[in-house]
């Protein structure tokens, strides 16, 4: 792809395309690294989470390339942006090789090994559109669960993918946390109110 993009620019379609087994993986990386910091990115996050969601559901139903709406499919893109996101993927993919490797491959062998890596980041993605504005590593979790995913496929490591579940059960935990934490302050909010009426 790389001798692509010197030599004209290519559509966002056709830069895809080129990307074969890696394209979702890829993008779902690029995806995660702005919201894996612990500040709450609000609207953002919605949005980025909705287009996590939709990622994972192509991936896990098997679609070779990603849907795009027509316009951005066609869109040419400069030389210069398409370096900066291979330069960004490679960077992102080389780090990630000092700690991914193959092992318990079985994990993501086949069918159902897609269709579980795709399932973990749909679900990291609708965790992340939830509208927890203000609070922090609200998408930070979410977003270290479909990056871990992501990594699953890209280094045949089935361990990413037990990450990815761990990540789940810590996201859970910490939004049921807060809605408990709002329920409680909510209640002592109105409570004098109620015991008023009734009395």
């Amino acid at each position: 792809m790389s001798q692509e993009v010197s030599e004209r620019q290519i559509t966002f379609g056709e830069g895809f395309r080129s990307l074969e087994q890696s394209t979702y993986p890829l993008l779902v990386v690029l995806l995660c690294v702005p919201f894996i910091q612990p500040i709450s990115l609000g609207p953002l996050a919605t949005v980025g989470g909705l287009s996590l969601a939709a990622l994972g559901w192509q991936f896990a139903h098997g679609r070779e390339t990603p849907w795009l709406p027509r316009r951005l499919e066609r869109m040419e893109v400069s030389q210069t942006t398409w370096n900066k996101l291979l330069s960004l993927a490679n960077s992102i993919l080389s780090f990630s090789k000092r700690f991914t490797r193959p092992r318990l491959e079985w994990l993501i062998a086949r069918q159902g090994g897609q269709s579980m890596v795709g399932g973990l980041i749909c679900v990291a993605g609708l965790l992340m559109a939830i509208p927890f504005v203000g609070i922090p590593l609200n998408n930070t979790f979410p977003a270290l669960m479909a990056l871990c995913a992501a990594l699953a496929p890209l280094e045949r490591d089935g361990l990413m993918v037990a990450l990815s579940l761990f990540w789940l059960v810590v996201t859970v935990v910490y939004f049921g946390l807060i809605l408990g934490g709002m329920w409680l302050l909510g209640t002592e909010a109105i409570w004098p109110y109620i015991q008023q009426f009734f009395q």
